[in-house]
């Protein structure tokens, strides 16, 4: 077997495993960066973020795409559409960075598609926030009293007094009040 037909063999099957296509997998890839954009723009992920399994963290310099399609009336009001024409021509970009930025490097409308598609997933799999600081407060507040209690349990049988005393006391009775008298 030739190199050009092994290799020819590891992408398809590298393409097939991965599901390159119209689809919210490859959304996420794009999004987090794990596949480039054909034009060379950067990845969104860059500055934004989306809470959804399928990707990492993002940045916080701009807005949180997890209700982006809800943020624009939700799929039934064409919120799809609206989001792929904002995001394939630079001139309508929401945001005078993404316009400098993308200026040039406009996504094509495949990966447009699949951003919609990814972000419409994102929305549909997101759960309200919840108050994570205050359940980070309480369980600081609960490891600390178990941290004292432990402390305290463990301490009693500790020695009460240092041990030079020990030995400061035993040479005092012995040694030096014998050879005197």
């Amino acid at each position: 077997m030739s190199k050009n037909r092994f290799f020819s063999i590891l992408l398809i099957g590298y393409l097939s495993v991965t599901n390159v296509g119209a689809d919210a997998g490859n959304g996420a890839r794009l999004f987090e960066g794990s596949v480039s954009f054909e034009n060379g723009g950067v990845s969104c992920v860059a500055c934004h973020n989306a809470s959804n399994a399928l990707v990492i963290n993002g940045g916080t310099l701009a807005k949180d795409l997890t209700k982006a399609i809800s943020g624009y009336g939700g799929v039934e009001a064409g919120a799809g559409e609206t989001v792929k024409a904002m995001i394939t021509d630079s001139s309508s970009m929401p945001s005078p960075m993404m316009t400098t930025a993308y200026k040039g490097k406009e996504l094509t409308a495949s990966e447009a598609t699949d951003l919609v598609d990814f972000l419409v997933k994102a929305d549909s799999e997101a759960t309200a926030p919840s108050n994570d600081s205050n359940s980070f407060i309480i369980s600081g507040v609960v490891g600390a009293i178990i941290i004292f209690v432990l402390l305290s349990i463990f301490g009693r049988k500790r020695k009460r007094e240092s041990v030079n005393q020990a030995m400061y006391d035993r040479q005092i009775k012995s040694s030096w009040k014998e050879s005197k008298e």
